[in-house]
Order: C-alpha cells, then structure tokens, then sequence
C-alpha cells in the first residue's frame, strides 16, 4: 500500500481513497471474467433472453462490462491517470520514478520469468534472451517484440509511457498550477493522435494510439475535482478523448465497433466516482474486504492469462478441472507474490527515493 493510496481528510488524517479500490476490484474482475468465464457467462445470459428489445440492449450492455475485459482496461487507465496526478500534488520528479519503477518491474520481471520457466519446463521451449529483455523493460513496441504474459503487458508499455511524460512534467509548474495549460496540453496531444501514424504497427495495431488517452482522461477528472478547470473543459476533453477512440476503432480494430466497453469502463468510473464519499464511510469491514482484494491487483492482472492453463493442467491431473477451483488457486498464488514480492519491494522503492533524495 503506497502512499499515493491515500489522501488528507478534514481532520488532517490520511485516509485511503476507497473509491479506487472498488474501481480497481471491478477492473481486475472484468479483465478475469472476461479472458477466462465470457463464454460462460455469455450462454447464462443468453438464457434468460427474450424477444424484447430492452432485455436484448440491457443484456449486452451487462455483457459489455466483461467483454475482453475492455471495461476494466479502460478503468485502469483511468485509476492510473487520477492518481498519477494526485501523487504529483506531493510528490518530487525523481521520487515519484523511483516509486513507480520499484512498483510495477520487480513483479513484472519476476512474472516474465516464470512464464519462461514454466514453458521450458512444459514443451522445452526456449525464449530468446532478447525478446525477453525487451518485454522486461516495456519497450518492446519499438521492435515489435511479442507480447509477454499471454498478451497482457501491452497495457504496461501504455502506462510507462504515460509515467515518463508525467515525469517530464513534472518538472514545471502545470502539474501543480496552471492547469488549463496542463488541460491543454492533453488536449493537443489527444488530438494530434490523428496525424501520426498507428502505433504500434505489429501485435494489437494501434492500441497505443487508441487508448492512451483514457490516461488523460483519468487526470482531466482529477483536475476537475480539485476545480482547477470548470465542467464545461472536463466535457469537451471527454468529446475529444472519445471521438478519438471511436475514430481509432474504425481504422484500427474495425471489430470491436459492434462493443460499447469503453463507454460502459468510462460510466462506471464516474458513477463511482460521483458516490466516492459514500463509499468512504461505508463500514470499515466492507471496505477492508474491498481493499484487500484491491491490492491483488496487479498480481492478478500479471499472472491471471498465462498461468490459468498451467493452473488448470495441473489440477486436471488429479481430476480437479474447475474454474473456480483454478480461480481460487490463482488468488492463493497472487496473495504470496504481494506479500513475499510487490509489498518488500514498495518499500525498498519509498526508503531508496528518500535516501536519494
């Protein structure tokens, strides 16, 4: 738990910001039910169906929470963008790199590695040391290096780029003052997506290009929040971010244009958000079941798309193939690696950014 989870209340007393960890368990689970259960769901749902057209629109719209865990990348971003810049209010430049770095590459380094271990071990398979360094760093976009962890570490390569501009802004004034110069900035950038070519150009083409902005996003609602820009500015940039992304998803990935994920991922963040003094005061043990599964995050996300079949096989052999059965493996695994791994090195991040600085 770092301390960019936490904000000051009216008695000057931290407090964690409980909104983010319901957003970030709906995240994790769609992104889970929809790589591993949306078949399965999808004929549940189907089961209830009816000539109607409200059921019909009202089934897909739940079903679109799920689907490719669409949803729940789009809340990612978003949770990233918020609270970047809420770290960035406190926070110095190099302090706040250190944190991230120690943060997201211990774990991902340590999940790349047992990929390859287990598929050595499984089919001899050997991985090119190159590849496997360019997955490692997150720069593996500029030499069209395969995605490692069965796919997902595409949305880390988005996320460290947006850490390395926040990080060069960092060091002037907009983060901090001069918001509708920060505003305009991502607005620009935003916009100028369409006069660049798709990036990348292998693999998912032109995911970058079609989701960054949703980082942008999450800051401008954050900027808003603090009333730094009126709502009318939060609207625009809200237009902007999504003609884009519709206009991305009619050049580049022309089959999900029958999908309303982003926009159900962008909903569900702003109901939330909008409830977020609710949710604080909710009883403590609801929301400390909510933060403890929050802080398996990361680790899910990492391990959830390539071990499952490891998972799976394994339990198979002992006549145990259930989903929720390797579900509750998964956890199990994740809740070790959070606390043997990504909480030791949080800690080694925040105690090297404060002797350095």
């Amino acid at each position: 738990m770092g301390p960019e989870e936490f904000t000051i209340n009216k008695n000057n007393q931290t407090q964690r910001i409980i909104f983010l960890d319901y957003l970030r368990v709906f995240a994790f689970l769609s992104v889970l039910i929809g790589h591993k259960f949306y078949t399965e769901l999808s004929q549940y749902i189907s089961t209830f169906s009816t000539p109607h057209i409200t059921q019909k629109y009202l089934s897909n719209l739940f079903l679109s929470m799920f689907q490719g865990g669409g949803a729940g990348v789009v809340v990612f971003f978003m949770i990233s963008g918020y609270i970047i810049l809420h770290v960035l209010q406190k926070e110095k430049p190099f302090e706040f790199i250190i944190k991230r770095i120690f943060r997201i590459y211990p774990l991902l380094i340590f999940a790349i590695f047992i990929q390859v271990l287990l598929s050595f071990l499984t089919s001899h398979s050997i991985t090119d040391l190159g590849v496997i360094l360019s997955q490692m760093s997150l720069m593996g976009d500029f030499i069209n290096t395969p995605y490692a962890l069965a796919g997902v570490e595409w949305t880390l390569r988005v996320e460290i780029f947006f850490y390395i501009l926040m990080f060069l802004l960092s060091f002037t004034i907009f983060l901090k003052n001069k918001s509708y110069i920060l505003f305009s900035i991502l607005a620009i950038l935003t916009l100028s997506v369409k006069f660049i070519s798709p990036f990348p150009t292998e693999n998912f083409v032109g995911y970058f290009t079609s989701y960054f902005p949703f980082l942008f996003l999450g800051s401008v609602l954050y900027m808003y929040e603090k009333k730094r820009i009126n709502l009318l500015a939060f609207l625009i940039f809200v237009f902007i971010v999504f003609y884009r992304y519709f206009k991305a998803m009619e050049d580049y990935s022309p089959h999900w244009q029958n999908s309303n994920f982003a926009i159900v991922g962008f909903s569900i963040f702003i109901i939330l958000w909008l409830t977020r003094n609710k949710l604080q005061h909710l009883p403590n043990f609801i929301n400390h079941y909510i933060t403890t599964f929050a802080l398996l995050t990361y680790s899910v996300y990492l391990f959830h798309n390539f071990l499952w079949s490891y998972i799976s096989k394994f339990i198979g052999y002992i006549g145990m193939d259930n989903k929720f059965i390797v579900f509750l493996i998964l956890l199990l695994w994740c809740t070790l690696v959070y606390k043997l791994i990504e909480t030791p090195m949080n800690k080694l991040g925040k105690m090297i950014s404060k002797k350095v600085l």
